[in-house]
């Protein structure tokens, strides 16, 4: 009784976040019911939507850069993203509200899968939230920024910041894992915070040409994906 009351306590104030566990959870059940492992074959993941760039590319399914964001290739995959996005989705959704919180983990989603896509082998097939997750922590470390003031923030952007550092060198020297989604997530995740902040920062140098750091944001955050694109096409 306990459990389910915590847990009706969380969906009650992060909805989107305990949403998304749930439904990437489930859609891990789908692939282990299709594959019959818990580790799942590189078939099974291209039908329910992995990256594949040649699919992306040549065939038009630009839809996968959106759904490989919610699948998951192994049990230790998913545990370590659902207990990240859990922790740090909860953390943001009840400071910034459900929709911003959920356009930012979309954007960092598509905006890591892109760069993969110009960035990582042609030829390899690629799923997770990761993209997602790194653009969480990269809006956790905006908001330190932002909002110097505010003790709650700074601590966090300071241990965020550690972590992703010792994640992405932990990353560089570990095969098969994606650098590229992770960095490319990353940084859509800041841009999009800084578009979405719910309210004017409080770092001096930001706070009297606000409106005017929004749009810069914005623009390199579409140019910065134009570019992505461009280069990705010239990869055929």
């Amino acid at each position: 009784m306990a459990s389910m009351a915590n847990f009706i306590k969380a969906f009650k104030f992060s909805p989107v976040t305990v949403g998304l566990v749930m439904l990437m959870i489930v859609i891990y059940g789908a692939e282990i019911l299709i594959a019959r492992s818990l580790t799942i074959p590189i078939p099974v993941l291209f039908h329910f939507g992995a990256e594949y760039a040649p699919a992306v590319l040549v065939l038009q399914q630009w839809w996968r850069l959106l759904t490989a964001g919610f699948l998951h290739i192994s049990f230790s995959h998913i545990a370590l993203n659902m207990v990240a996005l859990y922790f740090i989705g909860r953390l943001l959704e009840r400071a910034l509200g459900s929709w911003r919180f959920s356009i930012i983990f979309l954007m960092a989603v598509i905006g890591g899968n892109l760069t993969t896509l110009t960035l990582g082998q042609l030829q390899t097939i690629s799923a997770g939230a990761s993209g997602g997750i790194f653009g969480l922590f990269g809006a956790v470390i905006a908001l330190g920024y932002l909002y110097p003031t505010q003790p709650f923030w700074q601590a966090q952007a300071k241990s965020m910041t550690i972590f992703v550092i010792l994640s992405l060198l932990t990353t560089i020297f570990t095969p098969h894992v994606d650098l590229s989604a992770h960095l490319g997530g990353f940084i859509s995740g800041i841009l999009t915070l800084m578009i979405l902040s719910p309210t004017t920062p409080t770092r001096p140098k930001l706070k009297a040409q606000w409106p005017v750091y929004r749009r810069i944001s914005g623009g390199v955050l579409i140019i910065g994906w134009l570019l992505l694109l461009i280069r990705s096409w010239g990869r055929l």
